[in-house]
């Protein structure tokens, strides 16, 4: 039987645990991600067996900036299982992988300088990850500098699971997270986003999301949330998501600026959904609400640098005093004193705006805002935005998108084309293959051209290396189910 493990027991063991973790880091001794999840595994009972296994990669070997002729292969070591928890702890034994339904297999790959990069669970369903799991990994991964994917791919997940990973988050350098085929019944998936992390790159992809949990994740996206300003890669293929849920990516894509890439394949999309994302990659008007906000967020902008001068003037002032104090008088001597006064406070002044600059330019950094006086124009006493011009890539295939897309595609391509902004392209990738289309369409072709002439005016590789062609089916024709990746 299984011994149950309560959160107070494992709160009162996890500042020993860490303290060795601490002490073992602070010695210089290399604690081993397998040997730590083996030993942590068995000490807090976790209720599933677990499978550690360490792959290095050592296919590109660079010395001296230059590449070996032979490259080293890729090194696996043979995981072992750590096998739960049992009444008898002295029957726990260690055997050598054996592949069956009921193990976990937690996959970790290193680099040439054996730096943990990558944390993969592929493909178990026998039992949600379970959390303390989640936990105990927490506890190690921030002495891993360099992990950058935490992959849970086709696996049993529960709300614990997900809440004990949005906490690994924080405290790593984590930059790419998937939960591929992973689906989640609460749905909950917006709590990745809530907290500051380093997170790039999120992949939802066969999740069972519906509209209302993409509006939770849309209503992380928006300007000033803590996710706005670091993921550029969204990945929400093959869900269920429909024109409200569509609706809500449009209003958060209003007022972000940094993703790049979203991914819409295979829901349940119309022209009326794509259509909301579509009129906010043009110009667009304000909202009274958005006036409001913005000016909002300007006076708070203005408070906060009067704040800092107030700050930086104190400071001189007393650094000035000081300096009075601690230095000597010196002698008079024979000199323009009118010249000399002038050019004292001439002088003075430029240091103090020179240092007031420099306070500002470091702790505050210029108004940056998404609705700023350079990309908003008032027009008959309204105000526009000149649209989202930092969205790049837009996949929209097998949805139920009809001509009525394609034509208003292409009105946006060509705005964006014609519109002059340093430092912004606009779509330079659209996907709409798999849609009821017809067969033989001029627009399509127009499209195409039209993206290619822009990868070539932003891009330096060629342009058939960069852009993936559209390809359309007939109305007659049966819908093609969109394949994984």
């Amino acid at each position: 039987m299984i011994r149950a493990l309560s959160v107070k027991s494992l709160k009162s063991d996890k500042s020993d645990t860490f303290k060795s973790i601490q002490s073992s880091s602070d010695d210089g001794k290399s604690l081993d991600f397998d040997q730590f999840i083996g030993a942590s595994c068995k000490a807090f009972d976790c209720p599933v067996a677990v499978a550690v296994g360490k792959e290095i990669d050592r296919d590109a070997f660079v010395k001296s900036g230059k590449k070996l002729e032979t490259k080293l292969k890729r090194r696996s070591v043979v995981p072992h299982i750590i096998e739960p928890a049992s009444s008898d702890e002295d029957t726990q034994t260690e055997k050598s992988l054996v592949h069956d339904d009921q193990t976990l297999l937690i996959m970790t790959y290193y680099d040439i300088l054996n730096r943990m990069t990558e944390i993969h669970m592929t493909k178990y369903h026998y039992h949600p990850i379970p959390w303390i799991l989640m936990r105990l990994i927490s506890l190690i991964l921030p002495l891993h500098k360099h992990l950058q994917k935490f992959i849970i791919k086709s696996c049993k997940i529960d709300m614990y699971t997900i809440y004990e990973l949005s906490k690994i988050l924080p405290n790593t350098n984590i930059t790419e997270v998937c939960l591929d085929h992973s689906p989640l019944r609460e749905g909950n998936y917006d709590i990745l986003l809530s907290d500051s992390t380093s997170v790039r790159s999120l992949s939802l992809a066969r999740c069972n999301i519906n509209d209302i949990v993409c509006e939770r994740i849309a209503a992380r996206l928006k300007f000033l949330e803590p996710a706005e300003r670091t993921l550029i890669i969204l990945n929400l293929s093959t869900n269920y998501i429909t024109d409200k849920g569509a609706k809500h990516l449009g209003v958060a894509l209003r007022t972000n600026r940094h993703l790049r890439y979203l991914n819409l394949a295979g829901n349940q999309i119309t022209d009326t959904g794509a259509n909301f994302i579509f009129e906010v990659l043009i110009e667009f008007p304000l909202t009274s609400e958005e006036i409001t906000e913005k000016r909002k967020r300007y006076f708070d902008y203005l408070n906060k640098k009067q704040t800092l001068i107030e700050t930086c003037l104190c400071e001189l002032k007393m650094d000035e005093i000081s300096l009075k104090k601690g230095s000597k008088k010196p002698m008079p001597m024979k000199i323009n004193k009118p010249n000399m006064k002038k050019g004292q406070e001439s002088w003075s002044d430029e240091v103090i705006n020179a240092k007031i600059d420099l306070m500002l330019a470091e702790t505050l950094g210029p108004f940056e805002d998404p609705f700023s006086q350079d990309t908003s124009k008032v027009v008959n006493g309204h105000c526009f935005n000149v649209g989202n011009l930092i969205l790049c890539y837009l996949n929209l295939a097998y949805n139920n998108l009809s001509f009525l897309s394609i034509q208003k595609l292409i009105g946006v391509l060509l705005y964006q084309r014609e519109l002059k902004c340093p430092g912004l392209c606009g779509l330079l990738n659209v996907i709409v293959e798999g849609n009821y289309l017809p067969k033989n369409c001029k627009e399509l072709d127009n499209m195409n051209n039209i993206l290619l002439r822009q990868i070539m005016r932003f891009g330096n590789r060629p342009a058939a290396d960069r852009k993936r062609k559209s390809t359309v089916i007939t109305s007659q024709d049966k819908k093609l189910p969109l394949s994984s990746g």
